[in-house]
């Protein structure tokens, strides 16, 4: 049912953010500014839907906040990987599986901290 629909907007966006991407190349952007673009936007926006949900009153304003950060996060595809892909090409699959796995270290170890902190202060 709707437990896909954020993975459906993650998907679209991606493909709108590549497309966004392109239109700004034929129109003349250097790929650095355009891949500049596309991170920004797959950050800020985020981080400003994670401070509006401080103020969301209703289930469904948090979801759909939670939506619109999953879908400006999806434009990293057309920032972060398409730059990667373009100054290291030969080493783009090792580069981005490296940091994948970095983050994912990262973010389990955040987990076991968080837990440490909480059980320890009861």
């Amino acid at each position: 049912g709707l437990s896909a629909l954020p993975w459906c907007i993650y998907a679209v966006s991606a493909a709108l953010g590549g497309r966004l991407a392109d239109k700004l190349l034929r129109r003349r952007w250097s790929s650095w500014r355009v891949r500049q673009c596309m991170i920004c936007i797959s950050h800020l926006v985020p981080a400003m839907c994670f401070i509006a949900l401080t103020c969301a009153r209703s289930a469904c304003t948090a979801t759909a906040l939670l939506m619109a950060m999953l879908a400006a996060k999806a434009f990293t595809a057309a920032g972060y990987y398409s730059h990667v892909s373009e100054v290291a090409p030969g080493f783009t699959g090792a580069l981005l599986g490296f940091t994948n796995g970095v983050g994912i270290l990262a973010s389990m170890a955040a987990g076991l901290a968080t837990g440490w902190h909480v059980d320890g202060s009861g």
